[in-house]
């Protein structure tokens, strides 16, 4: 990575880089991110987002996706049904897939785009995508799935 640069990333699409912990960026997606503070903000109890700074928010959403002492992705576990559009989650029957939530569906993520889906149960999953994020979703933020996703509506 470059020093004092932009974070060098790139994901399949946004929920996906939501579930590794990050947000839109406040420059070059403007309004997805203005979106989603004011979700974040509501998810939160905050009046409104202008109290809101990006450091901030990527300080919670860091602290909330790694855990420090197993060096790893932090997860928890909930019912897949409750989940918001746009969140991860893991199956303990398919431990090595990961899910996003589309409607009544969830939809099996590849590095090349979606390739399957299968209804959405009620069941024990583990979630993969921090929980401000989540909360952010649950308050109405939408993130963008790739165009593979489409064809499963």
């Amino acid at each position: 990575m470059t020093p004092n640069a932009y974070t060098e990333l790139f994901f399949l699409d946004e929920a996906v880089a939501f579930a590794a912990g990050h947000r839109p960026c406040a420059e070059c997606r403007r309004d997805d991110y203005l979106r989603f503070l004011d979700a974040w903000a509501d998810a939160t109890g905050l009046a409104d987002r202008s109290s809101l700074r990006a450091v901030d928010v990527d300080r919670l959403l860091h602290g909330q996706r790694i855990d420090k002492s197993r060096r790893a992705q932090t997860t928890y576990r909930a019912n897949l049904a409750d989940l918001p559009d746009g969140s991860f989650a893991r199956l303990s029957d398919a431990p090595g897939e990961a899910w996003v939530v589309r409607a009544k569906k969830i939809l099996r993520w590849t590095h090349g785009g979606y390739d399957r889906a299968v209804l959405r149960q009620s069941v024990t999953a583990q979630v993969l995508t921090p929980r401000p994020s989540v909360a952010a979703f649950a308050a109405g933020y939408r993130p963008a799935l790739h165009a593979s996703a489409a064809k499963f509506d």
